[in-house]
């Protein structure tokens, strides 16, 4: 029941964004079916097999390491503030969010964040239709959200047009990360 709730969700969704399209007969239907068949193909595979589940908890605990690895920093920097039970939402969220920032930019400045966007953009982009950088963007987005995911590539956004500005902007915040679906 679930699972076609969801997916009439995508359906009325998708339906009131074409409505709203000024440019209807430009939607590039071809792409957002194979989208969406190979969505429905990976949230299968992650879901439903041990080396999809395998992949998922290897992910996880990456993100959860980083996420320790800012909470000890923190530690470290304000011992005092982090030794009391209740943690203000400066220390707990806002801080760590410049830790994993600051950890991006260390990759990006190795030219490791670079290479990752280009092949997992290239593979994304040969699906669907779309350019390298949109496509690595929208998986990134799922793992560190708005803020973080547009951080990690402020410097593509400062050479880019309008138009794909526009569009990054509409994918941040038409998303939200694993980590606040985590966080309720």
């Amino acid at each position: 029941m679930y699972f076609i709730l969801n997916i009439l969700g995508v359906l009325i969704v998708s339906g009131l964004v074409f409505l709203c399209s000024p440019a209807k007969r430009k939607v590039k239907w071809r792409s957002i079916l194979s989208l969406f068949i190979v969505e429905l193909l990976i949230t299968w595979f992650m879901l439903a097999t041990p080396v999809g589940t395998w992949t998922i908890n290897k992910i996880a605990s990456f993100f959860k390491w980083l996420v320790s690895c800012a909470d000890a920093g923190i530690s470290f920097a304000f011992p005092s503030v982090m030794a009391n039970q209740q943690v203000d939402f400066f220390f707990s969220a806002l801080m760590p969010i410049i830790f994993i920032v600051t950890f991006f930019d260390i990759l990006s400045y190795f030219g490791i964040m670079t290479w990752i966007i280009d092949k997992v953009g290239w593979v994304i982009s040969k699906v669907s239709g779309l350019p390298k950088l949109e496509s690595f963007f929208s998986i990134q987005m799922m793992f560190l959200g708005n803020t973080e995911a547009l951080a990690v590539i402020r410097q593509q956004l400062k050479v880019l047009k309008g138009n794909r500005l526009l569009t990054f902007g509409i994918m941040s915040m038409s998303s939200i990360s694993g980590s606040i679906i985590g966080s309720y």
